[in-house]
């Protein structure tokens, strides 16, 4: 076992066909999962942010249409465009709207992931990192298992992880809240091939990455 993460007894990897490894990322508010996605470019992984694709999917005039007709004009700012605050309260209000943001957004999402992915594998790339904050488990982001070999979750402390995104500015009763919804850690733990531990200083977890990064582009 090497120091700050494990390896499932039994690998839960999906064997894509790919000559490029591709691992999804995942992390509650505060864990550092950027951090780590970053410190893995660093090291020369190829690194899709999944959250950053769902943000540019909003000013696709389709998705603004269908989103509008979903869950109101109430969801525009005042220059027409997708307040993201506002289609979130709506969004997330119940399960079912949930479902019925997922049914617009992911396809285009998975599309546009899969045009990302063959552009790593073709730039020769071994291993791929996708960054998400919306896994939630197997199938929560559909079409996402299907294309990846396996997880990584960064995990930490609930009082640092609260401390931390306080730090950033976010109000503490919001990262509680927000943390509420989210999966937990042993959760998240349990969805892992690999467990990277961020309760310690940078060097501790630029290490740790280093190390799996090695790991994994050696096999």
């Amino acid at each position: 076992m090497l120091i700050g993460w494990r390896k499932h007894a039994e690998k839960n990897a999906k064997g894509v066909d790919s000559a490029m490894l591709r691992y999804v990322l995942i992390g509650g508010i505060g864990s550092g999962k950027t951090s780590v996605s970053n410190l893995f470019l660093e090291q020369g992984a190829y690194c899709i942010d999944l959250d950053t694709i769902g943000h540019r999917q909003l000013f696709d005039p389709n998705v603004k249409r269908e989103l509008v007709e979903t869950f109101g004009a109430e969801i525009l700012d005042d220059a027409r465009q997708i307040d993201r605050a506002r289609l979130a309260e709506r969004a997330f209000a119940s399960s079912e709207a949930t479902a019925a943001l997922n049914a617009i957004t992911h396809p285009r999402v998975i599309s546009m992931l899969k045009k990302r992915l063959d552009r790593g594998e073709n730039a020769g790339s071994g291993l791929c990192i996708v960054e998400s904050s919306a896994y939630a488990g197997p199938a929560s982001v559909d079409g996402l298992d299907d294309l990846i070999d396996g997880i990584i979750a960064v995990v930490a402390d609930e009082e640092l992880r609260v401390q931390r995104a306080v730090a950033r500015g976010m109000d503490e009763a919001d990262v509680r809240a927000r943390m509420a919804r989210q999966a937990t850690d042993e959760e998240r733990r349990a969805w892992a091939d690999y467990v990277i531990e961020n309760n310690g200083t940078l060097a501790a977890l630029e290490a740790q990455v280093a190390e799996l990064y090695d790991s994994l582009v050696s096999v």
